[in-house]
């Protein structure tokens, strides 16, 4: 089998989908109401976009308005206007935005090459394991298998950020809560420890044991272990 070692592959990001969603916050006050269960500033690749939408979810959170100049004032507040462009390229980012109909659809791209830089980073984790020839191959298998559970787990479970109350969300656009529940399949779930971060909004989790059986989530299939327990014995009814 021949190994790909070649290193001058562009890692995966969208930057025009990156600035298509910030636009769209600028021009749209409620359009954060769309993406803000969906995106964090991690899923920016560019620097100044994930200071940008920080700054976006901190006027969220004080229930302030949302557009250029409150953004602005912000970044100004955080000593990181000059570091994104200045004014100038907040009015760029608008002007790049007819309309934030599609913030949705952008998003989803954004989120997609979050995924995949993730992914890219397990690989290299379990190539590195690879490269330093472990003798105890039970246990690299297991450490890469680990891995990769994390990610789609990272992935798939609904968001654990402090949900927006009536009160922050905007009477034009209330907040529905959407996804599944951490007990909804009727398994007990053991989450790994992670660093505090306002921002952060996907938690890992981890399966104990060895995959046995698989549930779907979105377009992908995750596998589950014999062990995980189900809650009284039966599934919750929807």
């Amino acid at each position: 089998m021949t190994i790909d070692t070649r290193t001058d592959r562009q890692v995966p990001f969208d930057e025009a989908a990156e600035q298509h969603v910030l636009g769209s916050l600028l021009i749209d006050r409620d359009a954060i109401f769309k993406v803000a269960d969906l995106l964090d500033a991690s899923d920016f690749y560019v620097a100044r976009h994930q200071r940008i939408y920080t700054a976006v979810y901190e006027l969220l959170q004080r229930r302030e308005r949302i557009d250029t100049l409150t953004v602005q004032v912000e970044l100004a507040r955080r000593e990181e206007l000059d570091r994104i462009g200045g004014a100038p390229y907040l009015r760029e980012l608008t002007e790049r935005v007819p309309t934030a109909v599609e913030i949705e659809h952008y998003a989803h791209i954004v989120q997609d090459k979050s995924v995949l830089r993730r992914l890219l980073g397990a690989a290299t984790a379990i190539a590195a394991d690879a490269y330093n020839e472990p003798t105890d191959m039970p246990l690299a298998l297991d450490r890469a298998e680990q891995r990769l559970f994390a990610l789609r787990d990272d992935t798939c479970i609904p968001s654990t950020r402090q949900p927006m109350s009536a009160a922050t969300a905007s009477p034009a656009a209330p907040i529905v809560k959407t996804g599944v529940s951490q007990n909804f399949f009727g398994f007990s779930l053991q989450g790994s420890a992670m660093p505090a971060a306002s921002n952060r909004r996907k938690p890992a989790f981890t399966f104990s044991g060895r995959p046995s059986s698989s549930m779907s989530c979105g377009r992908e299939r995750i596998s589950l272990s014999k062990s995980v327990t189900p809650f009284g014995g039966s599934r919750p009814a929807r």
